[in-house]
């Protein structure tokens, strides 16, 4: 059997009807994708608070690791909490070192800014009841 030349190929409407098709395909797994990836992402971000909220930490009794791993706070600021936290302790060994957010702008390096990105993922002790 001889093929003749319309035999061989697809016809130019044959091919035009298929880069359609193959379009219209790319365009809707291209949308699903995008859709698949915000949910995912607004999923994500959900668990992340809400991780936030169980996982506050107290600057007073927080070890290394925990502090390297809040948002601003790396490896020297970590440091300077430690050893600030250390010299405060000493003096005044019965009290907590920080009782309030506000306590954290006296370490070096810790700025107004710094110490308000840390609020939400900080907790500090309750006030000492007088007996």
């Amino acid at each position: 059997m001889f093929l003749t030349e319309s035999s061989r190929g697809w016809s130019n409407p044959q091919q035009t009807f298929l880069c359609f098709l193959l379009c219209l395909l790319l365009v809707f797994l291209t949308g699903s994708l995008l859709q698949q990836s915000v949910n995912a992402g607004a999923i994500s971000s959900a668990k992340f608070s809400a991780s936030l909220v169980e996982l506050k930490i107290d600057p007073n009794t927080a070890d290394y690791g925990s502090l390297i791993r809040l948002p601003d706070v790396g490896s020297g600021r970590a440091r300077r909490l430690l050893a600030f936290r250390e010299a405060q302790h000493t003096q005044t060994s019965a009290q907590p070192v920080f009782t309030q957010l506000a306590d954290l702008e006296r370490i070096p390096d810790f700025g107004p800014k710094t110490v308000e990105n840390l609020a939400p993922l900080l907790t500090f002790p309750a006030p000492a009841k007088p007996q």
